[in-house]
């Protein structure tokens, strides 16, 4: 699986589907019978309360009902575009962004007012905003998700939605302008066409166009329309590295290469002076400049170099005042800064607008009716949307919305009450997160504040109080948190040479913790436990590159680990005895044991869920007290992150990742092994591409809780099932019926 989310290299295997015999060959008391126990037995959800997905996909079991709530849900901006800012009549600024939704920001004077436009998963990239002549907003944006076209408008009754394009992978560097009458015009890139287009609002319906076909992509798209309503268009070409240029003569596009000089035209950005000729700012990669060209009015360009201090020159935005002098924001590569540039007689003024941190991505720059200009860019540093205006002698900066991205390496543990608490990673702070759900809300509070490895575990004492174990990059420690009631106490178990991949936490009897995990510099599988007064530790297997481990205690202490050998592609299985450890291969069968998850049976049986790298699927392994029995479990495509429980029945069920679909799914096995039973498999959450990083717990009651990461948005959920999961099995005369 690659390093953040998605499984690589994973072909997508068909999904399996069971054996469906018909109703209507049973005999009719039997039929009777079945539909009696199904009605008997089958949960009854609150529908208010029930998520949209839920099919099995298998006979034999009801579908579990679900709730999903977000836990930690914050703002992702990606590609947000250099036509974002506009000042209305009075001056005040309106910002239009997105990523995970789109969103819309105006300053009423006081402060900025926020609002989300559209709440569909995955839009708002390259949102592009226009005002009308009436001060209201027309917003043209791509939905990433379904990889469509999408404009909005704000009408009187609120925000008018519609699909502009949806045939292929239609709308990314989406540019609006509108005409005189107010009617939007798009230029965007068609990427399964490869074409460059352009759709305009006849009043009544939408009309698309291709201004041109390009070998591979053309990016950093700029729309402008002339005096006479004829649209103009600046892009770069992706495949000879070049910026260009159409305009539409009334009858036929006409192309025209701007600057070829090298790897030139990331960045652009177009504005038309008075007379209608194009004026182009961009980033020459290759010298690392900020560029100008000036169209001529008899053809040809002249080009010059705005800035060479360093590397400048990346997320321009232009804007020409009333005497068509130019002013250009950008960022400064070198430095991390935003700049800005304005023309100064035959040369340039050149300003430092904020340099505290990694700051001036993704630039807008807007001129006010006095020539004053104001730009909105991105401050990585604080995760945060700016907003910078000149005041005549200084630049006033403010925060306009903050951004985040939480829930990946989650853990989940159920308290006495069948709470959930949840620990996670917020890899835009780099913080370790926790979070608890107190019974009217979630509570979330930072645990740890710096740079954390891959996994987070956590687990609840006797007493409620969490543990949460963690890897600290900067000291290159193995640590362990502890709530004492006043806060947080972080010990160290282990200091080792270079990263801890992965690493799992569980508790004995007396609620002393146990850590196991991967030494990566050593190429060795480690085990730490607290005393009660100092941590010991022990090489526990050191054949190699070793990673994804799972580690329980059962009820005699004895501490169990499942872990993949990566130099074998094995599954093995790890017991400690004594000082020691006796190791078991619980499968070789190819390249398998990606991500296992171990779990106890009530009787003490050893369970593992885990991936088979070589067959593309989903396997469960039992201890049969003799050997380990292996099985295919549910898979629908390519998996990776799962989690795995046991039934009070002894029945294993799992919550996983189908990677292949970007769904989180949950599958159930008819029967307790070593009986024969089949994997029922329903999806849980399709909204988005969700299910990553899946743990899962199961309450007194039967419920199952699934914690979870949303891969689009950004966000940790969490999912409960608001029936009890139980099987129905259905009488051997049904089962025997052909």
């Amino acid at each position: 699986m690659a390093e953040r989310y998605r499984s690589s290299g994973l072909v997508p295997s068909s999904r399996p589907v069971g054996r469906r015999r018909s109703l209507a060959r049973q005999p009719a008391w039997s039929l009777a019978l079945y539909l009696v126990i199904v009605s008997l037995l089958a949960p009854r959800p609150s529908w208010s309360d029930h998520a949209p997905a839920g099919r099995a996909e298998s006979p034999g079991m009801a579908p579990v009902a679900w709730s999903i709530q977000c836990v930690d849900c914050p703002k992702v901006f990606d590609e947000i575009s250099n036509r974002s800012l506009r000042l209305d009549a009075t001056g005040r600024p309106a910002i239009a962004y997105g990523g995970d939704h789109l969103y819309y920001a105006v300053h009423d004077g006081a402060g900025w007012r926020r609002e989300t436009v559209d709440s569909a998963a995955g839009v708002g990239a390259y949102a592009s905003l226009a005002l009308d002549g009436a001060g209201d907003p027309h917003i043209g944006y791509y939905d990433a998700r379904n990889r469509d076209l999408k404009y909005a408008r704000r009408t009187q009754s609120g925000w008018s939605i519609e699909v502009v394009d949806s045939a292929g992978d239609v709308g990314a560097g989406a540019a609006l302008a509108l005409d005189q009458a107010g009617r939007p015009w798009l230029a965007y890139y068609d990427d399964t066409q490869r074409s460059l287009k352009y759709a305009r609002w006849s009043g009544t319906a939408w009309a698309v166009q291709t201004v041109v076909r390009t070998s591979t992509a053309a990016r950093d798209i700029s729309l402008v329309l002339d005096a006479a309503g004829r649209p103009h268009i600046g892009y770069y070409d992706l495949a000879t590295g070049d910026l260009r240029y159409g305009r539409w003569t009334g009858s036929i596009w006409e192309i025209h290469t701007v600057d070829s000089d090298g790897n030139v035209g990331a960045d652009a950005a177009l504005a038309l002076d008075a007379a209608g000729l194009p004026h182009f700012s961009y980033y020459d990669a290759t010298l690392g400049r900020l560029k100008f060209a000036r169209g001529l009015a008899g053809g040809g360009w002249t080009i010059e170099v705005v800035d060479s201090d360093a590397d400048v020159g990346g997320h321009t935005s232009l804007a020409l005042d009333a005497a068509a002098a130019a002013h250009i924001s950008y960022r400064d590569w070198t430095n991390g800064d935003l700049k800005y540039s304005r023309r100064q007689g035959a040369g340039w003024a050149t300003q430092v607008v904020d340099s505290a941190g990694d700051v001036g991505l993704f630039t807008s720059l807007a001129l006010d009716a006095a020539g004053r200009p104001a730009i909105s860019y991105l401050d990585l540093t604080h995760n945060a949307l700016k907003h910078a205006a000149w005041t005549g002698d200084r630049w006033q900066l403010d925060a306009v919305d903050s951004a985040g991205n939480a829930g990946d390496y989650t853990s989940l543990a159920l308290d006495a009450h069948g709470r959930p608490h949840i620990s996670y990673h917020d890899s835009s702070l780099g913080s370790l997160k926790y979070a608890r759900w107190t019974g009217v809300e979630w509570s979330i509070e930072t645990v740890f504040s710096g740079a954390i490895g891959a996994n987070t575990s956590l687990a609840l004492g006797r007493d409620g109080r969490p543990a949460i174990g963690l890897f600290d990059d900067a000291s290159h420690a193995v640590k362990l948190a502890r709530w004492t009631d006043a806060s947080w106490e972080i010990q160290t178990a282990d200091v080792i040479s270079a990263t801890a991949r992965w690493l799992s936490l569980a508790l004995d009897s007396a609620d002393n913790p146990q850590l196991a995990y991967h030494d990566a510099a050593a190429g060795v599988l480690k085990h730490a436990r607290w005393t009660g007064t100092s941590w010991t530790r022990q090489v526990v297997d050191n054949v190699g590159p070793i990673s994804f481990v799972s580690l329980v205690i059962a009820s005699d202490d004895a501490a169990h680990m499942a872990y993949y050998d990566a130099a074998r592609g094995d599954l093995k299985h790890a017991r400690g005895v004594g000082t020691g450890w006796i190791i078991q291969t619980v499968d070789s069968a190819g390249d398998v044991g990606g991500y296992p998850s171990l779990a106890l049976a009530g009787g003490g049986g050893l369970h593992v869920s885990y991936y088979d790298w070589t067959g593309f699927r989903l396997k469960y392994a039992y201890w049969n007290g003799v050997a380990w029995i292996s099985e295919p479990a549910a898979s629908a495509g390519a998996t990776g992150f799962n989690a795995l429980i046991v039934h009070s029945s002894g029945a294993p069920a799992i919550a996983y990742y189908d990677d292949t679909a970007g769904v989180l799914r949950y599958a159930r096995r008819s029967a307790p092994a070593p009986a024969a039973g089949n994997w029922d498999s329903q999806i849980v959450d399709s909204s988005a591409d969700v299910g990553a990083h899946v743990t899962l717990a199961l309450d007194a009651t039967g419920r199952p809780h699934i914690g979870y990461y949303d891969v689009t948005n950004g966000d940790l959920k969490y999912a409960r099932g608001t029936g009890q999961d139980h099987l129905v099995y259905l009488p051997a005369i049904l089962r025997k019926a052909r």
